[in-house]
Order: structure tokens, then sequence, then C-alpha cells
């Protein structure tokens, strides 16, 4: 049982999703409402399920849909999990590095990597487009801009990437940081 904990799906076998800077990754579309997102992460063959979060703000609930391929995973494996704000819609978005779906922007694979190549690639476009850079919570580079973090998970032995996509909301916040829960950084 603990070593299907490691298994990690390989590119040929996810999903393939694109990302749109702060707009949509894959099927789901910032802003869009849980019923909306369970209805088209249902239409690309995922399940889910809807809890309510401890909110940061008092002045709005917040909700998170951990999705899996239907049929494919254990209930306690969770490839894509979304955050929504009340008011707000989708804000954030995680898919995991063992079996989400691969995402790539601009011909870049963002998940499942070796984390250094994707350091390395990421860093080179951002360099070559005279875009600066921040750090995330792990140590890894960012963009503001781009609207994602990459981030690391451990697979057994190793680490490899998956990605923290987010949507700043200036009704609620202004940045990245600001938007990604706590919770995100805190148990991978």
């Amino acid at each position: 049982m603990y070593a299907d904990l490691w298994t990690v799906v390989g590119d040929a076998d996810r999903d393939q999703w694109e990302y749109t800077p702060l707009t949509t990754v894959g099927p789901l579309q910032f802003g869009m409402s849980p019923s909306e997102a369970a209805t088209r992460m249902t239409a690309a063959g995922f399940t889910g399920d809807l809890v309510e979060m401890h909110p940061w703000n008092s002045q709005r609930s917040q909700h998170k849909a951990e999705f899996r391929k239907t049929q494919e995973r254990e209930p306690y494996q969770t490839d894509v999990t979304a955050y929504y704000v009340e008011g707000v819609g989708l804000t954030c978005i995680v898919v995991d590095g063992l079996s989400g779906p691969q995402v790539s922007f601009d011909g870049m694979r963002l998940i499942g990597r070796i984390p250094s190549q994707l350091m390395n690639e990421l860093g080179t476009y951002l360099a070559e487009r005279d875009m600066g850079f921040t750090f995330t919570p792990q140590g890894d580079i960012a963009n503001q801009e781009l609207g994602f973090m990459p981030g690391v998970q451990r697979a057994g032995d190793m680490l490899l990437t998956r990605a923290v996509f987010a949507n700043p909301d200036d009704r609620i916040v202004y940045t990245l940081d600001d938007v990604i829960p706590g919770e995100v950084w805190g148990h991978h």
C-alpha cells in the first residue's frame, strides 16, 4: 500500500494541459465557481470533493476541491486542488507532481520534472524576456506576471516539480503570495 504513495505517472499517461497566464490551467478558468469547475473537471474525466476551509479573511468563506482521475487514483490521491474565495471564484490551482496533468507553458513542461532542469529553463525564459523574478517559500524562482510558482514534491527518494497557479484579484489581494493558501506550502 505505501509503495503506491510514490508512484509517478509518466508524461505519456498524464492528461496534457496548457497554461495561459492568469487565465486558464487546462479546463479550469480563474474566477469560475466551484460548480462550473466541477462540471469541466468531470467532462475531463476527474472526480472531486468540495470542502470548506478555515478562511484567512473572516469576510469571505473559502473552499477547496480535490480532484483525481476517475477510477485511476486512490481516494487519498489528489491530482489537482482548486481553491475558491466567496465572491471571487477560483483563485488558486495546485497540480500534483506525481500524478497530476502535465501542464505546459510556452513549450515548457512544468510538472513531474527534475527541479534543477525546470529552474534552469524558467531562468533562461525570464532572462531572455528581461523579466524579473522572486523566490517561492521553498527557494525556487518564480515571476508574478506569469502567475505560477514552481515547487517540489517528494517522490520516494527523489524530488519532482509541481506547480501552483494563482490569479490575484484586487478585491481580495494583490500578489501571488497573498492568494496562495498557507497549506499549499506545508505538506510536500
